[in-house]
């Protein structure tokens, strides 16, 4: 008898031990206000706030008879997901709490397909079926068909009802679905409650994954520390962290509407550490709790030089109205290096990088600097120069790549650029040159213009992958070169080729070797071998070179 105890005392000791360690795998905190949502409920303790990405962008090549278009395109599913998805908090332990609004079913004629924003509209408008119904017995199969497109699971047994201390949530029913580590429960709330008479009509989903299995503990307790401690948004109340403006600019003004502003906007709503600035051509996300004065430098030094790459570089035909340009600025590295680990940096690591611009969603990604102020200061300058000049050609060139000689080229030099008092000043660097420099001494000018010839038909799988820095020297010097050098050139036989580049990359749509066509178009009329000699003695003289930089651009 005495060992039949035992043994039953240590069953529940060890039960009791699976049940804590079960719990101690996430812990539920402060309840979180979302005033702009109508609803309030607990997240995930020392939980990190992080936003939707910014749909990818595709292009694409049509043709109909003798004519051949592009067109910019997003995926028909993240556009969706956009409208519905609220927020997600994510834990040290790779939990990670969702909220989403029910309010649309995904049309299935568009699964897999990419739409221009445009048809996106309509396809929201005339094809998606509204997800309307009061009762969960009435529009639990249309809840079903959501959970699958929203998040790819399956209805894996009967919905159950969860029932409430209070009456805050009208209804509220947890759904076993075919992963066993997530967690899915709808809700709405009771506008008959006092003080939830402006509640939101819309079904909720929360929606709760873990690495690991969840238990019945687990499910319990998110059941105990979670759902029953969700509610409406008293009116009156007070909204915490949201009664600070997300609003940051310092001069606040209406705007043209814009999709991508108001997508960016969307994507931080529900989160209190989140805030925006803006300006006529840029949206700044940021978590930085201590960067509204760096974001505005940020954002008056792209609009400084924007209105210079746009005389420089007009914008094709058929955008003259250029989207917006996000740039996103994270408080950490770790969110920084996070964000960027599915996207496709060619040749690259995030952790190489202290900012980037990202080509598929067309953002301006910056991490904190730790360093010293001043060294701050100047590298992220030198980041927003460089990969700012990269986001305003590929939104003012129609999202068309151009080639890496004339991408990192010109990014190079404005890396370099001198802003003073208003006015930028195009200068040589001091580093990239005396590369170049120490390389041309030793080569003939045959040897040169055969490198030259390999250099100009670089794809950006070579020029990063074969001696990358001497790559990123040449380009700059060689574009420093066409655009205060040449000119200085008797006759001037070289300045028609960044002209003549950009018109070819312009006039034909075709996106097959479209980059290679644009080299060789702005070179076919020049004898490489003298534009070799000539390259070689500018970069040689410095009489040549300080003239050239005295000449106005």
């Amino acid at each position: 008898m005495k060992q039949k105890i035992q043994k039953i005392l240590l069953f529940c000791a060890i039960l009791f031990c699976n049940i804590a360690l079960s719990i101690e795998m996430f812990k539920f905190g402060k309840v979180e206000s979302l005033p702009s949502i109508g609803v309030s409920f607990p997240v995930l303790q020392s939980s990190r706030q992080e936003p939707l990405k910014t749909p990818e962008v595709s292009v694409y090549q049509f043709s109909q008879g003798s004519d051949v278009w592009l067109e910019k395109r997003y995926s028909a599913e993240e556009l969706w997901l956009g409208t519905q998805h609220i927020g997600a908090w994510v834990d040290s332990g790779a939990n990670i709490l969702q909220l989403a609004r029910c309010t649309i079913l995904f049309p299935q004629e568009f699964r897999g397909t990419d739409v221009k924003q445009e048809g996106f509209d309509l396809m929201i408008s005339e094809k998606s079926e509204k997800i309307k119904e009061a009762r969960f017995l009435v529009v639990k199969n249309k809840l079903a068909q959501w959970l699958k497109d929203y998040a790819g699971l399956q209805v894996a047994g009967s919905p159950m009802d969860v029932k409430f201390g209070n009456q805050r949530v009208d209804e509220a029913f947890y759904i076993p679905v075919n992963l066993k580590n997530y967690y899915a429960c709808f809700f709405r709330l009771n506008k008959r409650f006092p003080g939830q008479n402006n509640a939101p009509e819309n079904w909720f989903c929360i929606l709760f994954s873990s690495p690991n299995p969840l238990s019945n503990e687990d499910n319990r307790y998110i059941q105990e520390g979670l759902i029953r401690k969700i509610s409406g948004v008293l009116q009156g109340a007070s909204t915490g962290p949201y009664s600070v403006n997300k609003n940051r600019s310092k001069v606040v003004k209406e705007y043209p509407y814009s999709p991508v502003r108001e997508r960016a906007k969307q994507s931080i709503e529900a989160f209190s550490d989140w805030w925006y600035m803006e300006s006529d051509n840029y949206i700044m996300i940021s978590n930085h709790a201590r960067a509204e004065r760096a974001a505005e430098e940020i954002l008056n030094e792209l609009e400084l030089l924007r209105s210079y790459y746009v005389k420089l570089f007009p914008p094709f035909d058929g955008v003259e109205n250029m989207d917006v340009g996000i740039v996103r600025f994270f408080a950490t590295t770790e969110e920084y290096i996070k964000y960027l680990e599915d996207e496709p940096l060619v040749g690259l690591s995030a952790q190489q990088t202290a900012g980037i611009f990202t080509s598929g969603r067309v953002e301006l990604v910056i991490r904190n600097v730790t360093e010293s102020e001043s060294y701050k200061h100047s590298i992220i300058s030198k980041i927003i120069r460089h990969e700012g000049l990269h986001q305003y050609f590929y939104l003012a060139f129609g999202c068309l790549n151009t080639s890496p000689w004339f991408n990192e080229g010109h990014a190079t030099t404005f890396e370099s650029t001198k802003i003073d008092r208003g006015k930028i000043f195009i200068q040589e660097d001091d580093v990239h040159f005396q590369k170049v420099s120490s390389v041309i001494k030793d080569l003939s000018i045959t040897e040169l213009e055969e490198y030259l010839r390999l250099f100009l038909s670089m794809d950006y799988k070579a020029f990063y992958s074969v001696n990358p820095e001497f790559n990123y020297s040449l380009a700059h010097c060689l574009v420093y070169y066409l655009h205060r050098g040449a000119p200085l050139e008797r006759k001037q036989p070289y300045k028609d080729i960044i002209p003549r580049y950009l018109e070819e990359l312009a006039r034909n749509p075709n996106l097959e070797n479209k980059m290679l066509r644009a080299t060789d178009y702005a070179f076919a009329e020049v004898d490489l071998l003298g534009f070799a000699r000539r390259f070689a003695e500018f970069m040689k003289n410095s009489r040549l070179r300080n003239e050239a930089l005295r000449r106005p651009l």
